[in-house]
């Protein structure tokens, strides 16, 4: 091969060498554009929403709450609530004999409210509920053989609401709100026989809402709602596993329509607005019994109409396998959150907005929350502020508070 041979091949080379070398860098340029314009939307313009474009240029992102860890040991049963800006978080912590702790958040770091402890015993089962900044907590207490234990924090010290008609059996599944500064209070009864059963109390004493239970046998999963004075409830009937919603007329618990699920239920959210009810859950749409059998697995929010149970989106909250359903209204804006089982537990956040679900943030949650126990996961929203905590793993199993923090001021 002669020398001019040589030359000419040596040049077409370094050209194809330089081509190539620029492509990889155009397409680098091109991918890292594209990250940066849609932090957090995969394509906001499918949503018609021009207002979804400016904010996805925002940078946001989740901050811890406090210092330092907020259970001293494992911890269980974590329940967040925010009243006028304050978080406060009850829990079970191993380190503290099992018994229940309450704090809240001072703006850097978390303080107990009152003593830090407040149940006699061990404790199993917990909800709490802040009626502006006067925090609620109701526990089964190992004490008093798993029966259920009321208190207010009330003077600078926790007062105990309960009495021996509360319950006399054991107790589970409880669900708390306070509605103009009366509690309302459901939980599951397991005694001779298992029952559901909702209760208030007014002038120092506890009472039954009902002639009879809400429900005989065995239920999971309750969610119970005040709107106006009227209480609804949420729960997984056993028998089928199939979702019940109630309403009581003062006299009888009622049903809310039927036929809520296509399958088998679980992790059900209940919310009222302007006297609807709205219910989140997963929908085992394909199933045999037990549960865990399903192989198709839907999340949905539907809404009564005041004939049937209609979905509320487009489209379901999410196909994929999840736990700890949550929704939310802030300002008359829907929110719903999901762990997301099938993608590594990602904690999703999602936004209604003109009838679509619009994904306002996903973190993934290295902990690694059990599958199968809801109580690891709590969510909250004020300000327009998602707030979560949850069992952290990579923390030794203690809890672990985020808040979302939107420097737009408000989500879209």
């Amino acid at each position: 091969m002669d020398k001019k041979t040589v030359k000419k091949i040596i040049i077409l080379i370094i050209i194809l060498f330089f081509l190539f070398f620029f492509y990889i860098i155009g397409r680098s340029n091109s991918h890292k554009a594209d990250k940066a314009t849609f932090p957090m939307y995969s394509s906001p313009k499918n949503f018609g929403d021009d207002d979804l474009l400016k904010k996805a240029k925002v940078k946001k992102k989740w901050n811890r709450l406090g210092k330092s860890t907020i259970s001293e040991g494992v911890a269980e049963f974590p329940a967040l609530f925010v009243s006028n800006n304050t978080p406060y978080i009850a829990y079970i912590d191993h380190a503290n004999h099992f018994k229940v702790s309450v704090k809240k958040y001072n703006g850097s770091d978390w303080d107990y409210v009152g003593d830090k402890t407040l149940s006699t015993d061990e404790a199993y089962y917990l909800s709490l509920f802040v009626d502006n900044n006067t925090p609620y907590i109701a526990y089964a207490d190992k004490a008093n053989n798993y029966s259920l234990t009321v208190k207010v924090f009330d003077n600078n010290k926790w007062d105990t609401l309960s009495n021996p008609k509360l319950s006399k059996g054991k107790t589970s599944d409880i669900s708390l709100c306070v509605f103009n500064n009366v509690p309302y209070i459901a939980f599951i009864e397991k005694n001779e026989k298992t029952e559901l059963k909702v209760m208030k109390f007014v002038h120092n004493d506890w009472v039954s809402l009902g002639i009879d239970p809400v429900h005989k046998g065995s239920i999971r999963f309750t969610s119970l709602k005040i709107e106006s004075g009227i209480p609804y409830i949420a729960y997984v009937d056993e028998s089928d596993y199939k979702l019940i919603v109630k309403r009581f007329d003062g006299i009888y618990w009622n049903s809310v329509g039927s036929e809520i699920s296509e399958g088998t239920a679980s992790y059900p959210s209940l919310q009222i607005l302007n006297n609807t009810p709205y219910i989140a859950f997963v929908d085992h749409v394909l199933f045999s019994r037990p549960v865990k059998s399903a192989n198709i697995t839907e999340t949905k929010v539907k809404k009564f109409n005041g004939e049937n149970w209609i979905l509320v989106g487009t489209d379901p909250l999410c196909f994929e396998k999840t736990n700890f359903t949550t929704i939310q209204f802030y300002k008359n804006k829907l929110f719903a959150t999901y762990i997301n089982t099938d993608n590594e537990n990602e904690l999703t956040i999602k936004l209604l907005i003109k009838n679509k679900w619009i994904t306002i943030n996903r973190y993934k949650l290295s902990t690694g929350p059990q599958i199968n126990n809801a109580r690891n996961v709590s969510f909250a929203i004020q300000n327009d502020s998602p707030y979560v905590a949850f069992i952290d793993k990579l923390n030794d199993y203690k809890i672990t508070a985020l808040k979302y923090d939107d420097p737009s001021k408000e989500l879209p």
